[in-house]
């Protein structure tokens, strides 16, 4: 059984019926959503706060997630890339999440091969959940500034902007917070015709992920 230590905890309470409210412990067995909510409303209520190193529900607003992950895309021709990445999420409101990322890649592709350094940014819904939140399915949409080392695509050029869209779907792992993250994203890379046409041969790539998620 899950249970989220969201324990309000304030001097001078006692046994006898002090003024202060009793400590109320939230227990998110049945209803994770539902009763995350009633607590942080109830906590509105009595104008306090979660105790120091309450955690927030994945998918609850306010929570906050690292995640580190590897992917591998594809273009259906004979150029690869593969990625790894680190990342920090925020829950804006819930089921919607914002994520930053650090990614690193290497670029297996016609003429020299490279590397390059890509910052990007997803804003994801998780649409489809279960009830504790065991498991959600999202859609996710962002984009990304890509700085190679070397051409990417072969006569294009070292910077260039990565737009990206997919789905996916996360699952607790066992009865901790930690979760596994698995995706698949369409995966653009274009400098937008910065140097002209015959430049920007850009590139369209399939990209399966996988990612560990971590509370924070």
């Amino acid at each position: 059984m899950l249970a989220v230590g969201l324990v309000a905890a304030w001097a001078g309470a006692s046994a006898a019926g002090a003024d202060e409210p009793a400590p109320l412990a939230l227990d998110l067995s049945e209803s994770y959503v539902a009763q995350a909510r009633a607590e942080r409303a109830a906590a509105a209520d009595q104008g306090r706060e979660a105790p120091p190193g309450a955690r927030t529900p994945f998918g609850i607003a306010g929570g906050q997630w690292l995640s580190f992950g590897v992917g591998y895309g594809n273009d259906f021709k004979s150029n690869n890339s593969y990625n790894a990445r680190a990342g920090i999420s925020w829950f804006l409101a819930d089921d919607v999440q914002f994520e930053v990322n650090l990614n690193g890649w290497y670029f297996d592709q016609k003429g020299d091969d490279t590397g390059g350094i890509n910052p990007d940014f997803f804003f994801r819904w998780h649409f489809w959940a279960a009830e504790n939140h065991d498991w959600t399915v999202y859609a996710d949409v962002g984009i990304g500034l890509l700085f190679a080392f070397d051409n990417v695509p072969d006569r294009g050029t070292g910077f260039n902007f990565t737009p990206g869209a997919g789905v996916g779907f996360t699952t607790r792992l066992g009865e901790g917070e930690n979760r596994l993250q698995v995706g698949v994203r369409w995966a653009h890379i274009s400098n937008g015709r910065i140097s002209g046409d015959e430049r920007n041969p850009a590139r369209d790539s399939i990209m399966p992920y996988v990612a560990i998620v971590i509370p924070f």
